[in-house]
């Protein structure tokens, strides 16, 4: 273990925050226990090297985004990565590997087995020799085959603990949440029926990290991704972890408690340790997580990448200018993401405060034309909201006259340009690097 990554004095004192009602003897036993199931990772890092530098580069991809016949996916990727990526000097996200149900992998079934098609462990250690790998910790909830569940289901612990089922007819009112389908979905118990939050749907079903074992369960999930190469932390939708009656229940305290929980574990076994946060809402509230230079070392920086496609289809560039004139000052060790496309789609809540309603709805309209789709959440109000853009970053680089070719490349090779000219870490979503179109069959099925 190293030492210098973390006293335990220091971790107590984040547990002490978490759990407040614990006593201090809980509290150091469950040190304890979470730095006992690191103590078997062997990918520890000890030499005191950057993390990032100005050559580093992110690669973002499923393991299967490219197939090959009778091959595991990161199979297929790592020989990819050696033909066609040998020159990068960077990271490789490797979307969501872990078997899952649904969602495109973020609905996790299990924290012990990865996608059968992707291969296995080892294959995941052989894909990190000899670079950095980024995966993903999906926080807020797990899917509805989850042994958690299952074992909620039976009433059975550790799982009948670890699912949020708080009483839905509880001053939640003010929920902010990425989706319009219903807040709780109900669960047929050996006890009867009983109501669950589902954030992100009814496959999805939240966590409650007042429950340490949640927290146990993920530091068990980070030693294993570190023994086997892992050392950057894309921690999914984590401003949605905390729950508390009366709030918003998005960017609690708590949630910033366990950022900084999550990020001692990882420097535990790596002291290049990444953990970069997801936080897909407004700058002031995304750069939240970067503002302490304690919480996350990386951002995604949201308000980009609509910004970016809403200058090159309009054609005016004086928002995304404004925008760049103000770039945050960060603390050290601390920057931004810098992407144009993702798995998901086109954030509009980044852009709440920094383009006007009419021009978001210009935005829509073209966006639409050019064949994307508009995804929207329910507001408090009861009345749904535009949420995001679902469309691939070739087909939004498409041109809104009579050739839709026009300019198209030229397009793209400038948004990307401009995500490698500014500071911070460039980040590159590999079927937006093949010019990917839009796929409305994969769209329907995800």
């Amino acid at each position: 273990m190293q030492g210098s990554a973390l006293h335990s004095g220091q971790l107590d004192a984040l547990l002490g925050e978490l759990y407040r009602e614990e006593s201090s003897e809980f509290i150091q036993e469950l040190s304890s226990q979470l730095l006992q199931s690191l103590q078997t990772s062997t990918k520890q890092i000890t030499e005191q090297q950057p993390r990032w530098d100005a050559s580093t580069a992110v690669l973002i991809t499923y393991a299967n985004t490219l197939q090959r016949d009778g091959e595991r996916g990161l199979t297929t990727l790592k020989g990819v990565l050696n033909t066609h990526f040998s020159a990068l000097d960077g990271v490789v996200h490797v979307l969501p590997f872990l078997k899952a149900s649904s969602d495109g992998g973020f609905a996790v079934a299990s924290h012990s087995e990865l996608e059968p098609g992707f291969g296995e462990w080892t294959d995941l250690a052989a894909l990190a020799e000899g670079r950095t790998v980024m995966a993903d910790l999906v926080l807020n909830h797990v899917s509805a085959s989850h042994p958690w569940v299952l074992q909620f289901l039976q009433r059975s612990e550790p799982g009948r603990s670890c699912i949020l089922a708080p009483d839905p007819e509880a001053g939640w009112a003010n929920v902010i949440r990425p989706r319009s389908t219903s807040l709780f979905t109900t669960l047929a118990t050996d006890d009867g029926p009983r109501p669950v939050w589902s954030t992100f749907g009814p496959d999805q079903l939240d966590l409650d990290w007042s429950e340490p074992q949640v927290l146990l369960g993920f530091s068990e999930l980070l030693g294993r991704l570190s023994r086997h190469g892992v050392s950057w932390l894309r921690l999914d939708a984590v401003g949605f972890v905390w729950k508390e009656e009366g709030t918003t229940c998005l960017h609690r305290p708590q949630a910033y408690t366990v950022v900084r929980i999550l990020r001692q574990l990882l420097e535990t076994v790596s002291s290049r340790g990444v953990v970069v946060t997801e936080t897909n809402v407004p700058e002031q509230e995304n750069l939240s997580y970067l503002r302490s230079g304690n919480d996350a070392h990386l951002a995604y920086n949201f308000p980009l990448p609509p910004l970016l496609v809403e200058a090159l289809i309009s054609r005016r560039a004086d928002l995304l200018n404004q925008w760049l004139a103000r770039w945050p000052e960060l603390p050290a060790g601390t920057s931004l993401l810098n992407f144009s496309a993702c798995h998901d789609g086109i954030g509009l809540r980044p852009l709440e405060g920094l383009m006007p309603p009419e021009r978001v709805h210009e935005l829509l309209v073209a966006c639409e034309r050019r064949g994307g789709l508009v995804s929207h959440r329910r507001l408090a109000s009861g009345k749904e909201s535009p949420y995001e853009i679902n469309i691939s970053w070739w087909s939004a680089m498409a041109d809104g006259g009579v050739d839709p070719s026009h300019l198209q490349l030229q397009r793209f090779l400038l948004s990307q340009l401009l995500v490698m000219a500014l500071p911070g870490v460039p980040a590159f979503y590999l079927p937006a690097l093949v010019a990917a179109a839009n796929d409305m069959k994969q769209f329907r099925s995800t």
